[in-house]
Order: C-alpha cells, then sequence, then structure tokens
C-alpha cells in the first residue's frame, strides 16, 4: 500500500509517498480500499510536533490521519460477508491507500457518497 509518511517534524514538505505492506484484517476487522481521508487542524499541529491536548506528537516515522472513507475489500475472519464491497466511513486508518478497522466501528456511507467529501463524514456523524 502507499501511504503518506512525516519523517520528521515541520513543514508539509516532510511529509513522503511511501510504500508498506497491504494490511491484512485481524478476526472481527474489515480492510477499507480507501477513496478520501480527512485532514484536520489538529493533524497539521502533530506533523510540527506539537502536543494537541491529551494527544502527544508521534513517534517518528508516523503515517497521520484518523479518518478515511472507502470500500470494504477484505473481511477478517469471523466478518460477515455482506460487508464485503460496502462503502463506509471509519475512525482508523489516515492518509494511507488501504486501512484497517473493527467491523463495528465502520459506518455505512451513502450510495450517493462523494468522495473527496467522505472524510468529513467521521465527525459530521459524531457531532450530529
Amino acid at each position: 500500500m502507499r501511504a503518506i509518511t512525516l519523517h520528521s517534524y515541520g513543514p508539509p514538505e516532510n511529509l513522503h509517498l511511501d510504500e508498506y505492506p497491504d494490511p491484512v484484517p485481524r478476526p472481527g476487522e474489515v480492510r477499507l480500499a480507501v477513496h478520501a481521508a480527512g485532514v484536520h487542524f489538529m493533524e497539521t499541529a502533530l506533523r510540527r510536533g506539537q502536543r494537541v491536548g491529551p494527544h502527544p506528537a508521534p513517534p517518528l516515522p508516523a503515517v497521520l490521519g484518523g479518518e478515511v472513507a472507502g470500500v470494504v475489500d477484505m473481511l477478517g475472519p469471523g466478518v460477515d460477508a455482506t460487508w464485503l464491497g460496502r462503502r463506509v466511513v471509519a475512525s482508523t486508518g489516515g492518509y494511507a491507500s488501504l486501512a484497517v478497522a473493527s467491523e463495528g466501528l465502520g459506518q455505512g456511507g451513502r450510495e450517493s457518497c462523494v468522495w473527496v467529501r467522505g472524510g468529513d463524514l467521521v465527525w459530521a456523524r459524531v457531532g450530529a
């Protein structure tokens, strides 16, 4: 999988596209082919190495981000087959092409969902 990785704290230029092994879901998890990832102000502070409330700066190297929207493309053992192909948004993953989430954490996305806005859905649902 490809992911945007922070190798040193500082400006956006410190983010680089890297290759990683594809994640494999464990029992009770699903893997998402990510179509959109949320980008939040908090992540810009973390990228600069700043603590944000209870969140310390991440150890490096790090893949930032925590909200994704995508399609379930692989199931872990014990996950109901109806999850496969489902559009979901989840509080997991980051700036990567693939993400793994617990089956219960993924929330159904509308079939009419516009992917570039999909990353906004996780916190929009929490706040609703």
